[in-house]
């Protein structure tokens, strides 16, 4: 809806302001291009009603009958001021690379051009992807909005549910936005992306979330029958890897942010050949949405079972040491704690290498008894 208005007022020209946004608002881009080689200070103008600078006008200006055009305008601004490219309004907080997020359509050509503007901005300024809107959204967050709506419309549309089993190459062009905001972004903003991901479409990630664990509990009641048939310990049976849901769009754009979280971790402690473990990495993730964690146990749960190498923490170890500051924290450590204890209730035993529990880990963070500490502690004991 924001969009909408800030399109809407876009078309209109504003009476006193300068020639290049005036020429921007007709779409007159080979105008818009001359104007700003001759006089390049009119790309700091700001209207003073809409609060917008040419560069948010010419972005808003998708669907032209001349992208080409377009995208030399955004190049040529960029070129001339590359900082233009965060300069926010100060009536939504909203800067040119939020709106280039906001993307209207999944037709590959149009994909293709929304990828060229925000690859320019991000070349030309990498800070870009760290502005935040005056609700704290980035511009990763309101991408992510932006394909979700584009994805519920489509099945509206009966079109088939994934961006990367369409025609053309829709999911390919997405998935390179993606990428480029996530490289651009910071690692420790990747929780809000995440919520956006799992609240912009939680109907579906709920839907699929309940079929999984009806079959999650059939396949570890079987394991455990097995195990006792074999005399072996039913506490190390565990149900079978899902794939259910390996081509649930949601699923594969989770498992991109994780790895490149993850990368991004490893380049920082210096650890670059640690392998991926997506269990362990959304556990190293604070506040990590409950239902997409199930998702990755579902997939995964042999994982809860595996030490991190370098630290030789389990899952839990790693959900036991969120530090919990708000309620909301305390909510998610405590299902989340519960999700791994019941996967795997032996790990309340184990220590990692600085000789820590779970347990231990949980009561230095400050964790309640009832936000898990009852739990590991009934189940350490015996």
């Amino acid at each position: 809806d924001l969009y909408r208005m800030n399109k809407e007022d876009m078309q209109k020209t504003s009476v006193g302001a300068v020639g290049l946004y005036n020429r921007a608002a007709e779409r007159d881009w080979n105008k818009v291009v001359q104007l700003i080689a001759e006089n390049p200070e009119e790309c700091k103008y700001i209207e003073p009603t809409s609060k917008r600078t040419p560069l948010h006008v010419i972005v808003l200006g998708r669907g032209s009958n001349n992208p080409s055009g377009r995208l030399s305008a955004v190049r040529d601004i960029l070129s001339a001021y590359p900082d233009t490219a965060t300069v926010k309004n100060e009536n939504d907080g909203l800067a040119p690379i939020h709106l280039a997020c906001m993307v209207e359509s999944d037709v590959p050509e149009k994909i293709e051009e929304d990828y060229a503007v925000i690859k320019l901005m991000l070349e030309k300024s990498p800070n870009a992807a760290n502005i935040l809107s005056n609700k704290g959204r980035s511009p990763l967050d309101i991408f992510i909005g932006a394909i979700s709506r584009l994805k519920r419309r489509g099945k509206k549309e009966g079109e088939e549910n994934s961006l990367g089993r369409t025609k053309g190459n829709k999911f390919g062009s997405c998935t390179a936005i993606l990428k480029i905001l996530l490289e651009a972004g910071r690692i420790d903003h990747i929780t809000r992306p995440l919520d956006v991901l799992f609240e912009s479409n939680f109907s579906a990630v709920l839907n699929q979330l309940a079929l999984e664990e009806v079959q999650a509990s059939s396949s570890k009641l079987l394991a455990r029958r097995q195990a006792r048939s074999n005399g072996t310990d039913t506490a190390v049976a565990f149900s079978a890897a899902s794939t259910n849901f390996l081509n649930f769009w949601v699923w594969e754009w989770l498992m991109i942010i994780l790895k490149n979280y993850q990368r991004q971790k490893n380049l920082e402690i210096n650890q670059s050949q640690q392998s991926f473990m997506a269990v362990h990495s959304a556990c190293q993730v604070k506040d990590f949405p409950i239902a997409l964690l199930m998702l990755i146990v579902r997939a995964y749960p042999n994982q809860v079972r595996i030490n991190d190498e370098s630290t030789g923490d389990l899952p839990l170890h790693m959900v036991a040491g969120w530090e919990t500051l708000d309620p909301s924290s305390i909510s998610r450590k405590g299902m989340a704690l519960s999700v791994l204890i019941s996967e795997y209730p032996a790990a309340t035993k184990v220590r990692n290498k600085s000789g820590k529990t779970p347990l231990s880990l949980a009561l230095e963070t400050g964790t309640s008894w009832d936000s898990g500490v009852r739990r590991l502690t009934t189940l350490s004991r015996r």
